[in-house]
């Protein structure tokens, strides 16, 4: 399961992702879809724990119920070893 709140993401002052609520449940189909540039690879990369959302109060994203921005860097790779997978499109895309 993965359960996130105020996933927001911003490069050069400029928003690139804000996510309010999202909620993957165990065994879901999810998709995402969008245009280019509408934020698909961000948050992929920030469910994927390869990259960190923007850090505010309020944000947060647990997966497996356990909350991986309280995950020391060593314990996050072991974490994304044992439970993610990727399949890249292209080197740069997930």
């Amino acid at each position: 399961m993965i359960k996130g709140e105020k996933l927001r993401k911003t490069y050069n002052n400029k928003i690139v992702l804000d996510v309010p609520v999202l909620e993957i449940k165990q065994s879901q189909i999810v998709s995402i879809c969008g245009p280019s540039g509408a934020g698909k690879t961000t948050l992929l990369s920030i469910l994927g724990t390869l990259v960190k959302a923007d850090n505010h109060k309020e944000q947060s994203l647990k997966i497996l119920n356990q909350d991986v921005n309280k995950m020391s860097l060593n314990h996050l790779a072991k974490f994304r070893n044992k439970h993610l997978g990727f399949i890249f499109q292209f080197h740069e895309l997930l």
